[in-house]
């Protein structure tokens, strides 16, 4: 069966609790997001983001649950900006 998979970069800021001193947390968030299904992969990055993923869906409804549902749903991952890829 052929099919187009939906492709996009998802920008994420991640921001520690306060009153956290973990070192790597941020590499934590790091890997929990490559560990989620769709995700192919994903970057630190200096900026107003701290992480870059490249994801692929079958569709754009996956794409959203991805989003929404399971990187959102990721403790201190407080915003993220979705990039589909259109060429």
């Amino acid at each position: 069966m052929w099919y187009v998979m939906e492709e996009a970069f998802v920008l994420i800021r991640v921001q520690q609790d306060p009153s956290s001193s973990d070192p790597d947390f941020l590499h934590s968030v790091k890997q929990k997001v490559a560990n989620l299904q769709g995700v192919k992969q994903v970057k630190g990055v200096f900026g107003i983001y701290d992480l870059i993923a490249f994801v692929e869906t079958k569709s754009v409804e996956e794409l959203g649950i991805l989003v929404t549902k399971n990187l959102k749903n990721i403790r201190g991952i407080t915003q993220t900006d979705t990039m589909v890829v259109g060429f």
